[in-house]
């Protein structure tokens, strides 16, 4: 639970530790400040049971080392050798945005920034994003915002689109409507270039965000994105992430909320989502497919309280056969994205 000068706990991701354990590692704010731009390190816990209980957190990356106040959305993606690895978006102090990652030495992490060359803007990476590919290439997607500069205050109203959001001291006027790109990395992580892949939606209120990518069994990459258009919007590249075909709504209807989707051992796609276009990010529910997304089971609901919001959802395997999500769920007089959990769910 958040409180005091822990303002906030949010969205991370799983691994399976060298020592059979599962670390959980996940954005905490070091501060009563919970706003996207708070101060805020990554911290980790540990399962020894399978996620049935876990430690005491312990900070794995601290803000400070890559020279701002705020670390987030994590990622888990171990070394092409098993060694594990957590990534996280840097926000810097200037609004721009870079990656780096902790990694595991045995003894402890060691944390570095990975080389990364982007353009001006806004970026956003969400959490669970990095994905391998059979070849080996680490894939991500990030979604760049048109941005202004850095102001004082609030002053200007706002062309259509944009919307003054508050980085560290500042504000700044960002486009709500984003180019998703496409990072790749090669050198197993160490440093990521972009692709040819420019995917965006026409209409400065369709809200291109927040996008996920998959690989499929005939190595066709699937990009899922929210958007306001009351469902999630999907493309497909049939060249490695080189280019996409034009993105088109799904059958995941939502608000404009995340979806997150995992493949476990037997090869089962799982898509956790919010699917009521209608209300914030309530109720949470779990389909899956069998055919690589070709038909989805019926829904279930996982969580459904009004005053709750469900977001940022990691899965994860475990070795009896279950689920493990870890997703916001925090409640309207706390904050939707202050308070995380962590639900074990017995697969049929």
């Amino acid at each position: 639970m958040p409180g005091g000068e822990n303002g906030r706990n949010s969205e991370g991701d799983f691994l399976r530790a060298p020592n059979g354990e599962i670390w959980f590692a996940y954005s905490r704010f070091i501060s009563a400040d919970s706003a996207d731009d708070g101060p805020s390190d990554v911290y980790m816990i540990r399962s020894a049971d399978e996620g049935e209980t876990w430690s005491k957190p312990q900070c794995i990356a601290r803000a400070g080392d890559f020279g701002t106040w705020n670390i987030m959305s994590v990622s888990a993606m171990p070394l092409a050798d098993g060694t594990p690895c957590f990534y996280f978006l840097i926000k810097e102090m200037d609004g721009s945005a870079g990656i780096g990652r902790a990694v595991w030495n045995g003894e402890g992490f060691i944390t570095k920034r990975c080389l990364l060359d982007l353009p001006a803007g806004y970026f956003v990476i969400n959490n669970q994003r990095f994905i391998r590919l059979k070849n080996g290439r680490i894939m991500v997607p990030i979604a760049r915002h048109e941005n202004g500069p850095l102001m004082d205050s609030p002053e200007q109203t706002l062309k259509d689109g944009y919307v003054w959001l508050r980085v560290y001291d500042k504000y700044e006027a960002v486009n709500f409507n984003s180019t998703v790109y496409l990072l790749a990395s090669d050198d197993d992580g160490a440093s990521f270039q972009m692709t040819d892949a420019r995917i965006t939606l026409t209409g400065s209120r369709s809200f291109l965000q927040e996008p996920g990518v998959l690989e499929l069994k005939d190595g066709t990459i699937w990009l899922w994105a929210r958007t306001a258009l009351g469902c999630q919007y999907q493309c497909f590249s049939k060249d490695g992430g080189a280019s996409f075909s034009d993105p088109e709504p799904t059958i995941f209807t939502s608000p404009l909320s995340p979806m997150s989707v995992y493949r476990t051992l037997d090869q089962t796609i799982w898509a956790v989502y919010n699917p009521d276009p209608d209300q914030r990010r309530t109720p949470l529910v779990l389909r899956r497919s069998m055919d690589e997304g070709a038909t989805w089971s019926d829904q279930v609901i996982l969580e459904d309280v009004p005053d709750r919001g469900y977001c940022y959802t990691a899965i994860f395997e475990t070795r009896d056969s279950a689920l493990l999500l870890a997703y916001c769920r925090g409640r309207t007089e706390l904050g939707m994205l202050n308070e995380t959990g962590i639900m074990k769910i017995e697969r049929e």
